[in-house]
């Protein structure tokens, strides 16, 4: 069967870059790799599903699957993060536990960004907040077909973390939940599958 030409846009660090170098063999395919900052990557694919296959976040992803998308992501992810040190709070702010952020406004990178998916999943799971009476604000587009965004904002008060020992709990909801949080994973387009099946298929 011949070689399958691909696209794939990912991001230039250590994990990535001997693909990119050439320097590790993909059997069965021509493979032009296109290294782009997150940024412009998830843009370029949410917009026009602009690569074959593309590191993309896991929330866009889901908010893109969620509206019919023709993308399948792969059990593959090029990047992880804890990210119990990315809530902050006004550094002037009485709140000193998790739970009291309960019926406050809430300010988010964007909705479909992976450290406010986790937080939001760590807020409600690990500290039984009612999602619902948050009001949420962000400072982004969202780049999502069909997404009502939520209020947007571009003040930034002085902040401080919510947990000064951010390492220790993380460390405490590694051993606790055994999760090692996903940020980017790699999103093929459905027509490259099929396309790929029905190939294999001839040659049966």
């Amino acid at each position: 069967m011949a070689n399958l030409t691909l696209t794939l846009s990912c991001g230039d660090y250590d994990r990535t870059r001997p693909l990119i170098e050439g320097r590790v063999n993909t059997k069965g395919l021509d493979l032009t790799v296109i290294p782009l900052p997150s940024a412009e990557r998830h843009s370029r694919f949410v917009k026009n599903l602009e690569f074959d296959v593309c590191e993309l976040q896991v929330a866009q992803y889901l908010g893109l699957k969620s509206r019919g998308a023709p993308i399948t992501a792969l059990p593959v992810f090029p990047h992880r993060r804890f990210n119990h040190s990315c809530v902050l709070i006004r550094r002037d702010s009485d709140i000193q536990r998790p739970e009291e952020l309960s019926g406050r406004r809430i300010g988010i990178q964007g909705h479909f960004n992976p450290i406010a998916l986790w937080m939001r999943g760590v807020l409600q799971h690990e500290h039984g907040i009612d999602l619902t009476t948050i009001r949420w604000v962000t400072k982004g587009a969202e780049n999502i077909p069909g997404w009502s965004p939520v209020e947007n904002i571009a003040d930034r008060p002085y902040l401080r973390r919510l947990w000064p020992n951010y390492r220790e709990v993380e460390a405490d909801y590694y051993r606790r939940a055994g999760i090692f949080p996903i940020h980017h994973m790699l999103v093929v387009k459905d027509e490259v599958l099929q396309k790929t099946a029905v190939d294999e298929l001839r040659e049966l």
